[in-house]
């Protein structure tokens, strides 16, 4: 007999409104959700009742703090890392009519650093 394990999650916070309507989410909530600024969410109003909910895009890569990162909401493994990079630069080189530069990175570089 299989056994299902449910995971619910259920947070209670009160937040205020400022003067220019906005309301602030706390961090954990934030967190929890994998909430970025930015981010849309669809509101929907039933009675007293206000229900926010993110709107997810179609492509999860967005830009934090300056840099593009992939939110798949599992983590990328070195050689997953490695070969992104790789067609990137693949891409990049054949658009710009360049050279594609051999770095390694992440698994490589530690596999390097940890013969030594």
């Amino acid at each position: 007999m299989a056994e299902t394990i449910l995971e619910c999650h259920f947070m209670r916070a009160r937040v205020t409104l400022d003067r220019a309507g906005r309301i602030v989410l706390p961090r954990t909530v934030r967190d929890e959700l994998q909430l970025a600024p930015g981010d849309s969410f669809d509101l929907v109003v039933h009675g007293d009742d206000l229900t926010l909910r993110p709107r997810r895009t179609s492509t999860p890569l967005q830009k934090q703090r300056g840099v593009w990162v992939l939110r798949t909401g599992q983590p990328l493994t070195a050689a997953e890392t490695d070969q992104t990079l790789r067609t990137i630069r693949t891409v990049r080189a054949q658009r710009h009519g360049g050279s594609v530069a051999t770095k390694h990175f992440c698994s490589s570089t530690i596999s390097a650093t940890s013969s030594r």
